[in-house]
């Protein structure tokens, strides 16, 4: 290539450095010829371009490989298209049954700075053909130039048949895309950008950060806390507990490599401008490097599945249900909270892919309920300022400011307590929480061991205020109240002593039918609804609240419960 390109310099009209990189390839062929044998445009059909070493030494030598489109060989000729992106170190990578690649955003940080977030983007055809353009020459044989190869831009079919080898790619599988250091499961740390293999994670735009000691002690792990305790010293936490979940929130997606699924934080206040959102921000700028992209819980629990679905096919981090009115639950937030891997449905699409949960789930409201099966997964951080309009009150510091500034300080003391806890030996853990072992073995006991309140203290909390649970405590304090004896009674007896229509009693038991009421009352909303009734029995039927129980008995000659 040396001696070529001094000799195409004083060439008129010189080749350009990508079209001499063909020459050489093409010139592998022409050196094979002997006398005698097929024209050298047969044997190109006939043996492809270049053979594997020859197209890697192109490659290493910094020049494009040449592709020839030969008619039949379509197929080959998308293998030889994924094996050039793949050598031309393409960023693209298999998420979620989809090829993607990442996206890089700036913004405005403190201070004058700029900040890089960055996303995925599904691959397109028309984007996919730009990147095959990019990685490689694409030539054809030419029948009105005596066989002559020209240049030509890459096939449309060539680009869907390879986005269509679901299943099939060789790009690797993306697990996640961060932009902060984080803990492997082994305990160790993944600071160098680029995709890890480990954990299928890839590490984009990490700040610049002092390394973590590998035995960190103690009194470092204090100092870390109380660097990371700093940036929450404005909020005004109703208890001890509260705050533990404050930091929790600020190191759980800084260490959810090292982790399969994470709680929900809630963090809830009585009035707004108390700081939920502020304090989200936080999290996101630590974990991000900018604001937390916020979405809505939606009107029902369908169009809350569909954003949820929607934010991790889009793989963010940090998955922000800003505001949210009221209750909030339902199966789809409890399978985001909990399960490693999800299956989403996408909208328009009768596909519904496997995704890689690698999200912390966040959630703010104004005296927010959780109900259901997520109280068990979520984790309640209760802000109240005791003041009439806390959006007045005078903030002495900008942590957001503080954590754009120097980002890679904050995130090395998310770190440096994890693993100092780890150093020591893991000291008086806390027993595992159901579901979230990892978290709890990593994050929770650290805090614990350096003096924090355990924040799964607040779940109780969660607990009283469900309101699931509150209408069993109700209906069954009511029910001991109007029928002292333990018997079993069909739901339509129930509903017909709580309304006055049992033949045994006609009188009507008012707390009882009211208690009912909350739970099935009829249109009218006057009248228990004996077939409502049986419904809410059913979906309760085992569980304990205050030491009692609904328990269901199949009535084999009524064919009922």
């Amino acid at each position: 290539m040396d001696i070529l390109s001094d000799w195409n310099a004083r060439c008129k009209g010189p080749w350009d450095r990508d079209e001499l990189a063909e020459v050489v390839a093409h010139a592998y062929f022409y050196g094979q010829n002997s006398p005698g044998c097929d024209s050298y445009a047969a044997r190109i059909a006939d043996f492809e371009i270049i053979p594997d070493d020859v197209a890697q030494s192109i490659i290493d030598s910094g020049h494009r490989p040449s592709i020839h489109v030969a008619p039949g060989r379509i197929s080959n000729t998308v293998d030889r298209a994924e094996k050039a992106l793949l050598a031309a170190e393409t960023p693209l990578y298999v998420h979620a049954m989809r090829l993607v690649r990442p996206v890089t955003d700036e913004t405005q940080a403190a201070a004058g700075k700029r900040t890089k977030t960055v996303r995925l983007h599904a691959v397109t055809t028309s984007g996919l053909l730009d990147l095959m353009a990019r990685a490689a020459i694409w030539t054809k044989t030419d029948a009105r130039s005596k066989g002559r190869r020209v240049r030509i831009n890459p096939p449309k079919e060539v680009a869907d048949m390879l986005l269509s080898r679901v299943g099939e790619w060789r790009f690797p599988t993306l697990a996640g895309i961060i932009s902060a250091p984080t803990m492997r499961p082994d305990g160790t740390i993944l600071d160098q950008p680029g995709y890890d293999a480990a954990t299928g994670l890839l590490l984009a735009h990490p700040p610049a950060m002092a390394p973590i000691p590998d035995h960190p002690s103690r009194e470092e792990a204090l100092a870390a806390l109380a660097t990371l305790g700093g940036l929450l010293d404005g909020f005004p936490f109703a208890d001890d507990a509260s705050r533990s979940v404050a930091l929790s929130a600020l190191m759980t997606p800084v260490v959810r490599g090292c982790m399969d699924v994470a709680p929900l934080h809630a963090i809830r206040a009585p009035a707004p401008g108390t700081g939920k959102s502020y304090l989200v921000d936080l999290v996101s700028a630590l974990a991000s490097g900018d604001r937390a992209p916020v979405i809505g819980a939606g009107q029902s629990l369908e169009e809350l599945e569909k954003r949820l679905n929607t934010a991790m096919l889009d793989g963010q981090a940090i998955i922000a249900l800003d505001n949210v009115n009221g209750k909030l639950g339902g199966d789809a937030l409890c399978q985001a909270i909990e399960r490693p891997r999800v299956k989403v449905r996408i909208l328009g699409k009768t596909v519904a892919p496997e995704v890689v949960n690698h999200a912390t789930i966040y959630a703010t409201g104004n005296n927010l309920t959780l109900f259901g099966d997520v109280v068990r997964r979520a984790l309640v951080c209760s802000l109240d300022a005791n003041v009439e309009r806390p959006e007045r009150r005078v903030s002495k510091s900008e942590p957001l400011d503080d954590i754009l500034a120097d980002r890679g300080r904050y995130i090395a003391a998310v770190l440096t307590i994890v693993r100092a806890y780890q150093a020591a030996g893991s000291p008086s853990p806390q027993p595992r929480l159901a579901s979230f072992g990892t978290w709890s073995d990593r994050v929770r006991s650290a805090l614990v061991w350096l003096g924090c309140a355990d924040p799964i203290n607040t779940m109780q909390t969660a607990y009283d205020d469900d309101p699931t649970d509150a209408a069993v405590r109700e209906v069954c304090a009511a029910w001991q109240e109007a029928i002292p004896a333990a018997e079993f009674l069909p739901a339509r007896q129930l509903a017909e002593i709580a309304n006055g229509e049992d033949a045994a009693t006609m009188v009507a038991n008012d707390n009882f039918k009211q208690a009912l009421l909350a739970v099935a009352a009829d249109r009218s909303g006057h009248m228990v609804d004996a077939k409502g009734l049986g419904y809410w029995l059913r979906d309760v039927q085992g569980r304990i609240v205050d030491g009692h129980k609904i328990v269901a008995r199949r009535d084999g000659h009524r064919k009922q419960q």
